[in-house]
């Protein structure tokens, strides 16, 4: 895989930015988005390091999650949440 999307018309995310929009772990990404039919796409990256691949998040399907969490219809162990205390 070169890096391409094969859906080049959506918006992607990086965990880092899903982290944010949900206030989950960055840790704990992965599991909310496959538990809640978040389309990820891995990407390869090259850098002076070599190789590396990393995942990508379909906007639309995050975003809508993000709006489950906030009104609670999708709710998380309060240990995967950044806003908790």
């Amino acid at each position: 895989m070169d890096g391409a999307s094969p859906h080049p018309k959506r918006a992607w995310l990086q965990a880092h930015e899903v982290s944010a929009l949900w206030r989950v772990l960055r840790k704990y990404v992965n599991a909310v988005a496959a538990a809640n039919g978040v389309l990820i796409e891995k990407r390869v990256g090259f850098g002076t390091s070599g190789e590396s691949s990393f995942q990508v998040y379909e906007a639309e399907d995050a975003a809508r999650v993000a709006a489950a969490l906030d009104d609670g219809t999708i709710e998380l162990d309060p240990g995967w949440r950044t806003d908790t205390p």
